[in-house]
């Protein structure tokens, strides 16, 4: 998946490209983050990507 960041406010493109890609595995899950300068790895437990839902 990759998205294209966007000001906005002017209503143009930057030229930075983000890249992110996921890694599911058993117990986690891996987010690669890439941009122009910068690339991010961090190893996250899958239970903070459940959310509560209240009943209406």
């Amino acid at each position: 998946m990759k998205i294209q960041s966007q000001n906005i406010n002017l209503g143009t493109r930057s030229s930075s490209l983000l890249s992110v890609r996921q890694q599911r595995k058993k117990d986690a899950i891996t987010c690669t983050i890439t941009s122009t300068n910068t690339t991010i790895t961090e190893l996250r437990p899958k239970s903070i990507l459940k959310t509560n839902q209240s009943p209406s």
